[in-house]
């Protein structure tokens, strides 16, 4: 739900009618996933060391390429330390939901 609304920017009521959920609910449930994950764009950073950005590029080539086998459906949170979380959601099931 976090996914379709903060990144995906999806409305409330696709939301709610893909999940079979009142818009109501969908902004509940929105609301505590929201408190559980922070969202802070104020430490993203593009990795400066070269095997960070080694590690990211290859991240992102199997992105861009559908690769799979290398990646699910993968959620990171980068600060200056380096990748700090990263939510994976696992099962090509899930794919069809995002148009992938």
């Amino acid at each position: 739900m976090l996914i379709l609304r903060d990144v995906l920017q999806w409305r409330t009521t696709e939301v709610a009618a893909l999940l079979e959920m009142t818009a109501a609910a969908v902004n509940g449930a929105l609301q505590r996933a929201r408190d559980q994950v922070p969202l802070s764009e104020d430490d993203v950073t593009e990795p400066a060391e070269p095997r960070q950005r080694a590690l990211l590029d290859r991240y992102v080539t199997a992105f861009e390429t559908a690769d799979v086998d290398r990646h699910a459906l993968h959620v990171l949170t980068i600060s200056g330390e380096g990748v700090s979380r990263i939510v994976a959601f696992h099962g090509s099931g899930l794919f069809p939901l995002f148009g992938l």
